[in-house]
């Protein structure tokens, strides 16, 4: 039985005004999933789940999905799969937790089966699923996590185009501890209008191009402006908690941009310096609200890798 180990990083998508589109590899948490193959009837079995956030995470999960959807896309009924999960990202957090599972497992499955595939095929497939989590197939998080750094990816004509870019900005995730929705991604993409003003709409492509372009330029200020959109966190925000007081204390004390991590109730903020003093700041205001939080600070991930020698291990949960 051959046995392949994947590391996937967490992510933010959206930013504020790149829903559906933009989404940030990060290094705050990471998911490790381990594919064996053997010669069988087509079976696909997890054997184990663990990890610090694995009591969320059940059979029917992102990584079975996916891993069912590409053996039948590919006709692969000739291997009997083993999956083991360790679940290193918080489940329904806006870390694109989902995503990290489906990218490692994909990626795995390519690689112990030497598959070849492209990079756009293992995102097509990974993105297949995060149905288990949000009802419909989505790229974003699987993006960033298969490519790492900031990805961009969208579909044309029915054929998927991705991009990564590598660069340099500082971030600080605030993640609401014990809080959890049933199907909360589904429940926030209802809240999104079904038709928008046409200057809302022009706004929020200008600060999707900007935010884009200054990123990849280094100019944080004008980044943070553009995270600031009207349509999807003007629809989105009354659902996060504490947002909006976290997002007006971060800005007023000199935060660049916030804007909420997926589809929260983490919220992601850019920054360029007294990461300490806003972490303080933004716990304090959760304190305020009656929340727990953490805050870690952290950097663009690299992308999804195979694992080898000591670090085919699962760490020890805490």
């Amino acid at each position: 039985m051959e046995e392949v180990w994947a590391k996937a990083y967490s992510s933010s998508a959206n930013l504020g005004s790149g829903f559906d589109v933009v989404s940030l590899a990060h290094d705050a948490y990471y998911d490790i999933v381990t594919i064996s193959a053997k010669r069988g009837k087509g079976d696909v079995k997890i054997e184990k789940i663990e990890g610090p956030f694995s009591s969320n995470v059940n059979e029917n999960n992102s990584a079975v999905y996916a891993i069912k959807y590409m053996m039948k896309d590919l006709g692969i009924n000739n291997y009997d799969i083993l999956i083991k999960i360790f679940k290193g990202i918080p489940v329904s957090s806006g870390l694109g937790g989902s995503g990290a599972s489906a990218a490692a497992s994909v990626f795995a499955l390519s690689n112990v089966l030497d598959l070849n595939l492209s990079k756009e095929q293992l995102i097509k497939y990974a993105g297949y699923g995060e149905i288990v989590s949000a009802g419909v197939p989505h790229y974003d998080n699987v993006a960033a996590s298969l490519l790492g750094n900031l990805a961009v990816v969208g579909k044309i004509d029915n054929e998927i185009y991705a991009y990564s870019f590598e660069i340099k900005a500082n971030f600080i995730i605030f993640r609401p501890i014990d809080f959890y929705l049933n199907n909360k991604t589904q429940y926030m993409r209802s809240l999104l209008p079904k038709y928008v003003e046409f200057k809302d709409h022009v706004q929020d492509s200008v600060k999707l191009g900007i935010l884009i372009s200054s990123l990849l330029k280094g100019d944080l200020k004008a980044a943070g402006k553009a995270m600031i959109d009207t349509i999807v966190t003007g629809s989105r925000s009354k659902a996060i908690p504490c947002f909006n007081e976290i997002k007006e204390k971060l800005i007023s004390n000199g935060a660049y941009g916030v804007a909420i991590s997926g589809a929260g109730p983490s919220i992601i903020v850019l920054f360029d310096k007294n990461s300490e003093e806003l972490s303080q700041i933004g716990l304090n205001t959760y304190k305020e609200c009656g929340i727990s939080a953490e805050a870690k600070i952290v950097n663009p991930a690299p992308p999804a890798s195979i694992l080898y020698g000591d670090d085919r291990s699962f760490p020890k949960s805490t």
